[in-house]
C-alpha cells in the first residue's frame, strides 16, 4: 500500500503494485537509488506517468552515485484519480548490475500539485 517502503538488491527487473486508495491528489514517489544505479519506471492505468528518464544527466533512465551523483535521492511525482483507472500503481525497477540496492516510498495522494 501507499505509504510503505519498498527496497531490493535484485540484479533483475521487478514490478510492484501499490494500492492508492480512493482519494485523488498527486502520488509522490521518494527514492535512493544508492551507488549503483537503476531505472524506476511508474504505470498507472496502462500508461507511464513518470519514471527516472526525467532525472537530468540520467544514463538511458538509470540514476545513482555513479551518474547522476546530485540526483540520486530525490521524488518522483504523478497526477491519480481512481474515477479513470484501477486503484493501484506499477512501479518497475529495472538493476543496472550485482550488489545493487535501492529504496523508494510512495506516499499516498495529496491535494496541491507536484513539487
Amino acid at each position: 500500500p501507499c505509504g510503505t517502503i519498498t527496497n531490493s538488491g535484485q540484479q533483475i527487473v521487478q514490478s510492484y503494485n501499490h494500492s492508492l486508495g480512493d482519494s485523488p491528489g498527486y502520488v509522490i514517489i521518494d527514492y535512493d537509488m544508492k551507488a549503483i544505479p537503476d531505472k524506476m519506471e511508474v504505470f498507472y492505468n496502462g500508461q507511464m506517468v513518470t519514471s527516472t528518464f526525467e532525472v537530468s544527466r540520467n544514463q538511458s533512465g538509470f540514476v545513482g552515485d555513479d551518474i547522476s551523483p546530485s540526483q540520486n535521492q530525490v521524488n518522483l511525482c504523478f497526477e491519480y484519480d481512481p474515477s479513470r483507472g484501477p486503484v493501484y500503481c506499477t512501479v518497475k525497477m529495472t538493476a543496472t548490475g550485482a550488489g545493487t540496492s535501492w529504496e523508494y516510498k510512495i506516499h499516498c495522494p495529496v491535494q496541491g500539485k507536484c513539487p
